[in-house]
């Protein structure tokens, strides 16, 4: 049996820390859409994490990303309109994790 034939059945939550607008990273979301017939829950997190608050800094600021990653975010976000979103079965719940605006602007490095 081959990778792409393999299902999913029991895969009810997933979280892709760290996706990217690559090519793997859509075929992955994808797949896991198309193989995972209990899933209810996809989030897709951008920032590769740092959209996590850092309480013993400040508790209402993230944790600093650099241009590249928010240039890299903003590129996942497309990525995600364009060929995820369509694909998600009105029963999957998909969440998709930006930079915070209040915390990360273009001007930050």
């Amino acid at each position: 049996m081959r990778a792409s034939e393999y299902r999913h059945d029991n895969l009810k939550n997933m979280m892709i820390t760290g996706f990217s607008s690559a090519k793997s990273m859509i075929d992955l979301a994808n797949h896991i859409l198309e193989k995972a017939s209990s899933l209810e829950y996809l989030t897709l997190d951008t920032t590769r994490g740092y959209d996590r608050r850092n309480d013993k800094i400040d508790p209402c600021q993230c944790l600093q990303m650099s241009k590249e990653a928010l240039l890299e975010a903003e590129k996942a976000l497309l990525a995600i309109r364009i060929y995820v979103e369509g694909r998600v079965p009105s029963s999957v719940s998909l969440k998709v994790i930006e930079p915070c605006s209040n915390c990360h602007t273009e001007t930050r490095s």
